[in-house]
């Protein structure tokens, strides 16, 4: 089997029963939601499911191929003048250990954020993804159905900017033109919302910025302290059923330590041969990277033959 059809989990499958109904059921008693207010079980256990999915669709996809292009995603991007000073005189294994761990909290942080935006439209009790570009959510109160929501969602208040928010903006005002041409809709209420970090809510230029529990109670339904703690017990049932890529872990320290290491003293990280990819033109060096590179990848098969 070549190193490329190793996937961690299928990616992108469809996950289903990451919770029952019944525990769905039990997890909205926990935060306290009346009979009929709220989402559904179902509604819940769908969000999980989605969360579930959107996360491995892109976190193991990142660690299905990093065995393969290690060099270009990890060990090309050592900056050795900032890296010896960082971890000074350590040995290949705890380079490697770190660099992973660097690149892994990326990938994770970048997943998590993509299921975060995903799990908002399937919990959102009067809630369906939005057909226009660049908007995620469309809103359609029943008690005010001639007034339509439309929501831009981030998982956090990052800083972005200026063209990137205006693009935003243009998103929603070219949705909401569209609607209005709908006799049977009288407004269009614009929200850039995210999913956790923003405490106030504001309006400028026809834009609102819902703070975040306000965002997650109009969503949902519920007041905002129910909202975030029906999100946190969510997120954290989730965080339960994602992929842990261990083996896969395991190996790629192995074949970026075996990399880095000297060759006649492996216990210690070859800098100056680092200092020169950064430095000199790769045919300075390919016979020693090809060298390198062979070494690297058997302990990498190695550690993921032993499981």
């Amino acid at each position: 089997m070549s190193r490329k059809s190793r996937p961690v989990a299928p990616t992108g499958t469809p996950r289903s029963n990451v919770v029952s109904v019944a525990e769905a059921k039990q997890l909205r008693a926990s935060v306290g939601l009346a009979r009929a207010t709220g989402p559904s079980a179902k509604k819940i256990q769908r969000a999980l499911q989605t969360y579930v999915e959107q996360f491995d669709f892109w976190y193991t996809a990142q660690w299905t191929t990093i065995l393969d292009n290690y060099v270009e995603r990890v060990v090309r991007r050592i900056n050795p003048y900032v890296r010896r000073a960082q971890h000074g005189d350590c040995t290949p294994e705890e380079l490697a250990t770190a660099l992973v761990a660097d690149w892994d909290s990326r990938n994770f942080v970048t997943a998590g954020g993509q299921a975060l935006e995903a799990m908002a439209i399937d919990l959102g009790k009067d809630c369906e993804k939005a057909g226009a570009e660049g908007v995620d959510i469309e809103r359609r109160p029943p008690q005010d159905p001639t007034t339509v929501h439309l929501y831009v969602v981030k998982s956090g208040a990052v800083t972005r900017n200026t063209d990137i928010v205006g693009k935003m903006k243009q998103n929603l005002r070219a949705a909401a033109r569209r609607l209005q041409q709908n006799p049977g809709v009288r407004n269009v209420v614009l929200n850039y919302a995210t999913c956790v970090g923003t405490t106030n809510s504001t309006n400028a230029d026809g834009v609102l910025r819902p703070s975040s529990a306000r965002f997650w109670s109009e969503i949902t339904g519920v007041p905002e302290n129910k909202a975030m703690a029906l999100v946190w017990s969510v997120a954290n049932a989730a965080a339960a059923a994602i992929t842990r890529p261990e083996v896969n872990r395991r190996a790629l320290v192995a074949q970026v330590a075996a990399y880095l290491a000297k060759p006649q003293s492996p216990t210690r990280i070859d800098w100056e041969f680092l200092v020169k990819t950064v430095s000199e033109p790769p045919s300075s060096y390919r016979a020693e990277h090809a060298r390198r590179d062979t070494e690297a990848r058997r302990r990498g098969d190695a550690v993921m033959a032993a499981g």
